[in-house]
């Protein structure tokens, strides 16, 4: 299931390491790299090593945002992760009045 943010939002992403079956592991090797596929939808800012912030940028879409660490302290095996977002409208502040095309009467 897809992470759903207004696009007014943002939120803090925090990677955790787990193993084979699902179990979280209390150690994993940093700092994080993070990216998005769809960077017009979204900004990552890094927190430190293992956390970020995503902001919306305005845009209506999806994406997903990737993290890359390591298992090891010799950085010999990455591990990797992703996150589905959806960016959906947030509620309406103003009106926008649109005009049609002018006709003769």
């Amino acid at each position: 299931m897809a992470l759903q943010l207004k696009d007014t939002q943002k939120a803090p992403i925090t990677a955790v390491g787990v193993n084979a079956v699902g179990n979280k592991v209390p150690t994993i090797y940093g700092p994080v790299a993070w990216s998005t596929s769809n960077p017009e939808l979204l900004d990552i800012v890094p927190q430190g090593n293992f956390d970020c912030e995503i902001v919306t940028k305005g845009p209506l879409g999806t994406c997903v945002v990737n993290a890359q660490a390591w298992a090891d302290e010799g950085k010999l095996v990455e591990i990797t992760g992703t996150l589905d977002v959806e960016v959906v409208a947030s509620q309406a502040t103003a009106l926008r009045l649109e005009a049609g095309v002018p006709t003769i009467r």
